[in-house]
C-alpha cells in the first residue's frame, strides 16, 4: 500500500457524487449518486486505488476507514 494515496475527492467528483450530512460526528462518511452504477463504480475505484474499504448499498456510498 505504500505510495498509494488516500484521496478520494477526484473519484468522487467524476461519479457526481455528493457528501450526506453526518448525524453525529461518529457517524461514517457517506456520499449519495445519481444512480446505483455510480455508486458501485466508485465503491470499486476507490477500493482499488486507495485501499479504502468501502460499500455501495442502492446510491448510496459508505466509507469505512
Amino acid at each position: 500500500m505504500s505510495g498509494r494515496s488516500k484521496a478520494i475527492m477526484h473519484i468522487i467528483k467524476r461519479y457526481e457524487g455528493k457528501r450526506l450530512k453526518k448525524a453525529s460526528k461518529y457517524a461514517l462518511t457517506e456520499y449519495e449518486f445519481p444512480t446505483q452504477y455510480a455508486a458501485g463504480q466508485a465503491c470499486w475505484r476507490i477500493h482499488g486505488d486507495t485501499g479504502r474499504e468501502c460499500a455501495a448499498f442502492g446510491k448510496v456510498l459508505t466509507i469505512y476507514t
